[in-house]
């Protein structure tokens, strides 16, 4: 993804997550970077778009705000995650039926009990 792609490509992107790993156990607030996200830069859709939500290793995951080129979000606590210790794919799913994939960008750390 760059910025030439940007200007090319109507589709949202979505290319990193910032935290990238964080205990199961808890909630984490998360930082979805891209471009084309609403549909409001230079290559506008035919519709608006929004991020509906997004999706960490079969979880359903809270859009909390968003802008163009950044989705804010909650990622919720879950009881066992189905792939711990292992890097998964994050999901963006938005109102106009496509979806942005960020590859191997989720880490379900488990510092352990105390």
């Amino acid at each position: 993804a760059d910025d030439e792609d940007a200007k090319s490509n109507s589709g949202p992107t979505a290319f990193d997550v910032t935290p990238w790993r964080g205990s199961h156990r808890f909630e984490h607030k998360v930082i979805i970077g891209g471009y084309n996200m609403n549909g409001e830069g230079e290559t506008k859709p035919s519709e608006p778009r929004r991020a509906t939500k997004f999706v960490i290793d079969g979880v359903d995951c809270a859009i909390a705000s968003q802008t163009d080129t950044r989705i804010e979000g909650v990622i919720p606590a879950v009881e066992s995650p189905a792939h711990g210790e292992e890097l998964v794919d994050v999901a963006v799913h938005f109102s106009d039926g496509t979806t942005s994939v960020v590859p191997k960008s989720w880490l379900w750390a488990d510092p352990g009990s105390s």
